[in-house]
């Protein structure tokens, strides 16, 4: 027969503390392709945020039909906090892509003209490369320690 042990039960309950006490910082794929957007033409960026708007959209259906079965089947909210919480970072993530998708189209987003640049004329590819890979020419006095 297996049993937990007392260090184990306490290695546990430490590292489960801590993993709710500690703000870590967690990288999600799509804040990375944030960080790299400016590689691709701004309307092909348009239609991947397009993209997941609509999967984000289908995710919260799915995941609110989950809820509700769950709280009609008498579950206590306590068993059911990790989806609480997913749902709304999910919420948080739809409006940021809503507002960015928005921005995009109306032409409001900073820089935009900039990045449709990037991509104007025959030599694109290679003003992009020196575009992205020399940040003092888009920031003027902007010392490459700053960037980090």
């Amino acid at each position: 027969m297996y049993e937990i042990t007392e260090a184990g039960t306490r290695e546990a309950s430490d590292w489960l503390s801590e993993l709710l006490a500690v703000p870590a910082k967690e990288y999600p794929q799509f804040m990375a392709g944030l960080s790299f957007l400016a590689a691709l033409p701004p309307d092909e960026v348009l239609v991947a945020l397009q993209d997941r708007q609509q999967g984000l959209e289908m995710r919260l259906v799915r995941l609110r039909g989950v809820a509700q079965a769950a709280a009609g089947a008498g579950l206590p909210r306590l068993f059911g906090l990790e989806s609480e919480y997913e749902e709304q970072m999910m919420e948080a993530e739809l409006a940021f892509v809503r507002g960015l998708v928005s921005d995009i189209r109306s032409g409001a987003l900073e820089g935009l003209e900039m990045w449709r640049g990037f991509f104007a004329g025959d030599d694109a590819v290679t003003r992009l490369s020196i575009n992205l890979g020399e940040p003092l020419a888009l920031a003027e006095g902007v010392e490459p320690t700053d960037l980090h």
